[in-house]
């Protein structure tokens, strides 16, 4: 039985499921699987959520064929058919979805600054998020204060981003851009985004390299009241 990913179309962070399986797999160490879940698996492009499932820390999340294995920190207590509380860790879910919305952003700016870039690869781990483009060459001074001011001018103008589903293929839709397809986690709105820095770029002759980083509206209001 494939689980129902409920991710795709619901921004929640709390709810409820049914167990199906349990596997102990040593102590401190369990794979649960649900009938569906709100917690993200990891992916080439995006770090997989945290959370609870009853009162068990959730501390992976993966893929398998169909299913959705969830890796928690014991087993006690769940068993086949018992329905249980699930929790997504809500700062940990803005950072990823920040992050996720921001690469998408940025791929859609890069290629209207500069007309011969495409789009290529795109991860958005924090602390190694990562976009690549075809190209003709490397970005000026100038185009990087382009992709700057673009971007600031996108978060401050406050779009929703919306998600969309076209003959049952799900797409990301950021302003007046081009949809994207996706399965990742994103913010509701462009406003969420705090701010965005480009770390570091590169050109190998064939590709632009560019690394960004980003703070949620979320983690920059913790730090303003922690400050």
């Amino acid at each position: 039985m494939a689980t129902e990913r409920m991710y795709l179309a619901t921004h929640a962070q709390d709810g409820i499921a049914a167990v199906l399986s349990v596997v102990d797999i040593e102590p401190g160490l369990s794979i649960v699987r649900l009938n569906r879940t709100l917690f993200h698996p990891e992916s080439s492009e995006q770090l997989s959520d945290r959370g609870k499932v009853g009162s068990h820390a959730v501390l992976d999340v993966k893929w398998d064929a169909q299913d959705i294995d969830h890796y928690l920190s014991s087993s006690r207590d769940l068993v086949h058919g018992k329905t249980v509380g699930i929790t997504v860790d809500k700062y940990w879910r803005t950072l990823q979805s920040t992050y996720h919305s921001s690469g998408h952003l940025l791929q859609s700016i890069v290629p209207r600054v500069r007309k011969d870039c495409v789009a290529v690869f795109g991860r958005h781990w924090p602390e190694s998020a990562r976009l690549v483009f075809y190209a003709a060459g490397p970005l000026s001074r100038d185009d990087v204060a382009e992709i700057n001011q673009a971007f600031l001018k996108e978060t401050s103008r406050d779009y929703p981003v919306e998600i969309v589903f076209s003959n049952g293929v799900r797409q990301v839709q950021l302003a007046d851009y081009d949809p994207i397809v996706c399965h990742g986690t994103h913010v509701q709105r462009t406003s969420d985004i705090a701010s965005m820095e480009i770390s570091y770029m590169n050109f190998d002759g064939e590709c632009l390299i560019m690394d960004y980083v980003v703070k949620p509206r979320l983690v920059q209001a913790a730090k303003i009241r922690g400050s």
